[in-house]
């Protein structure tokens, strides 16, 4: 049986977009766009990394400072506007997938192949918490913010 957790968190709609879709400064001062777009590129280096690809600016950028990074991802997003967010995350998405397809699922599903995220791990779990639980909690955010706006859910 399915449990459904509420999360409640407090920000400010900056920016109405379209399709019901909202700019929103959250209380820590993220923007909710530029993170999503910088997490974005961060997994594509991952998986860049893996097949042999660099340079990886987003990944070392974590590597280099993982309890400032988002800070740093967010604030360098500051002047682009969420077209260009969206833009950046939409390649960055695109770029995820196709990089995928290339590794295959059993090259996915094999333990240590990043140890920066935990040598008993395999890219499919770092993709599981990065593209689906990551996205999903902040997704439940833009729903709770998008009722209080009187936008609908």
């Amino acid at each position: 049986m399915a449990v459904e957790q509420k999360l409640e968190i407090d920000g400010e709609v900056t920016e109405a977009l379209p399709n019901l879709l909202f700019r929103v400064k959250l209380e820590n001062d993220h923007e909710l766009l530029a993170h999503l777009a910088a997490s974005e590129r961060m997994v594509a280096d991952a998986l860049a990394e893996v097949v042999g690809e660099s340079p990886t600016p987003t990944l070392d950028a974590l590597r280099a400072d993982a309890a400032g990074f988002n800070d740093a991802q967010v604030a360098a997003r500051a002047h682009a506007s969420p077209a260009e967010l969206l833009r950046e995350y939409e390649a960055a998405h695109a770029r995820v997938i196709e990089l995928a397809g290339r590794l295959g699922p059993q090259r996915l599903a094999e333990a240590g192949t990043i140890p920066w995220y935990g040598p008993q791990y395999a890219l499919d779990d770092f993709l599981v918490y990065a593209n689906y639980a990551h996205k999903r909690e902040h997704c439940g955010q833009l729903k709770v913010f998008r009722s209080r706006s009187g936008a609908g859910a």
